[in-house]
């Protein structure tokens, strides 16, 4: 063996040694299995291969190659779909999910068995009916129960809605703040609800996770200070007008305020009949849109209904309720029923999308389920994604609220092309009801 062979060989060993130590370190560093799978793929792909192909160059000859590269082989074939399917099943049995992790794409998509597994990731114990809502109506004579089926089987269609008892307003500020505050006073003096304004400061707002430059750590903490003062004062505005606008209100109001990691501030605001957060803004009170804004994290996070508010609204007269094939849009029905908002509102149920019986069925059990409970919902006329502005903005425009399980209804690659109604009606309506 030459000498060259020998030093590559040699090479290839040290850096797949070094790919397999750094994984090892992974595995003890990161936070939930999701994560650390990542760090496992890279030991057994990346650090095996190259181990792998410095044994065969060191023992050298045809053979060693061959049986070298078909190793490699097999762990690129078999490492993505052995790590696939553990991380299906770390999902539907439930694993943490590490804080940092902001949105759950597969919330109504797979069914999970989430429990209590820490304070920054608080959820309700998914019941069958949610389980079920990923499970399309199958066209093929086998009857697959469908989400709102399920959620018929648990929940009795004349239990009344239990009225708002315990109510958190989130106080990051905002141009939408004095919006949120007044709606949230308006619903808890309607309900006889205690009413807790909470003003919450990340601490760790502003701060890199990343790798900074040499000479850049006094830069990066500057900023992250600002960032922080600018989130102190938004909050204390918020905070004074809360104030003013409860001097006079007649029920239980009282003011709470926490500090530290996200993940811990957002837990104060867990285990309420209905959270009242303001729209277009993050948990620090800066301008955000569509999954970063405060609305969404909550609702991925399960931290029960969300309501979030762009304008205040006397009296809501309509309510719109999008449904497409697929989504999660019985979630949004049941969190209309508990929360017993709007009850004397008129809800439209509008399909989304080409007219199919799996639609057609969706859309007649929501109406069902909701009239069953009180509510004076019936189907609307339906939604062309494919259409223009002009012709959806008549069909949602004119609502004061809408029900919804997200705040963007895109699910495929393609739909990033067409006209998102729910996207719509969450930047034009001033209501919107989130799970």
């Amino acid at each position: 063996m030459s000498a060259a062979i020998e030093i590559l060989a040699g090479l290839a060993i040290l850096a797949g040694s070094f790919v397999v130590g750094t994984a090892a370190l992974g595995l003890l560093r990161l936070r939930d299995p999701f994560l650390r799978m990542h760090a496992a793929t890279k030991a057994g792909v990346v650090g095996s291969g190259l181990i792998v192909i410095g044994a065969a160059l060191a023992i050298g000859g045809a053979a060693a190659l061959v049986l070298g590269v078909l190793c490699v082989v097999f762990l690129l074939v078999t490492s993505p779909i052995a790590s696939h399917a553990l991380g299906r099943a770390a999902y539907v049995s439930g694993a943490p999910i590490a804080p940092e992790t902001f949105a759950d794409a597969l919330g109504g998509i797979l069914p999970r068995n989430v429990f209590d597994i820490a304070p920054g990731r608080t959820t309700r114990s998914r019941n069958p009916g949610d389980a079920a809502s990923a499970l399309p109506l199958i066209s093929s004579g086998v009857h697959v129960m469908t989400a709102l089926e399920s959620s018929r089987a648990f929940e009795s269609p004349t239990a009344a809605a239990a009225p708002l008892r315990s109510m958190t307003v989130w106080l990051p500020g905002g141009d939408c703040q004095d919006a949120a505050i007044r709606t949230a006073i308006a619903l808890a003096d309607a309900n006889g609800a205690k009413l807790v304004g909470l003003s919450a400061l990340d601490s760790t707002a502003g701060e890199r996770a990343e790798m900074v430059p040499v000479g850049g750590l006094a830069w990066s903490k500057w900023l992250g200070d600002r960032a922080r003062l600018a989130q102190r004062e938004r909050s204390a505005l918020a905070l004074a007008a809360f104030e003013t606008h409860t001097r006079n209100a007649r029920g239980d109001v009282t003011l709470r305020h926490a500090e530290g990691p996200l993940d811990r501030v957002l837990a104060h605001a867990a285990g309420n009949d209905l959270i009242v957060v303001p729209a277009f803004v993050d948990h620090a009170g800066r301008n955000a849109h569509d999954a970063e804004e405060l609305a969404a994290k909550f609702s991925a996070r399960g931290a029960g209904p969300v309501l979030r508010v762009s304008r205040p609204v006397d009296t809501v007269r309509r309510v719109v309720l999008p449904v497409s094939v697929g989504d999660a849009s019985a979630r949004a029905v049941q969190t209309l029923i508990r929360t017993g908002l709007w009850r004397d509102a008129a809800i439209g149920v509008v399909p989304v999308g080409a007219p199919t019986d799996e639609l057609a069925l969706t859309v007649a059990r929501h109406v069902e389920l909701l009239g069953a409970h009180g509510f004076r919902a019936a189907e609307t006329p339906a939604i062309d994604p494919d259409a223009d502005r002009d012709s959806i903005e008549p069909l949602l425009a004119r609502a004061d609220a809408c029900v919804a399980a997200g705040l963007i209804g895109r699910r495929g690659a393609f739909d990033v092309f067409r006209l998102d109604p729910v996207e719509f009606a969450a930047a034009r309506v001033s209501l919107f009801l989130l799970p």
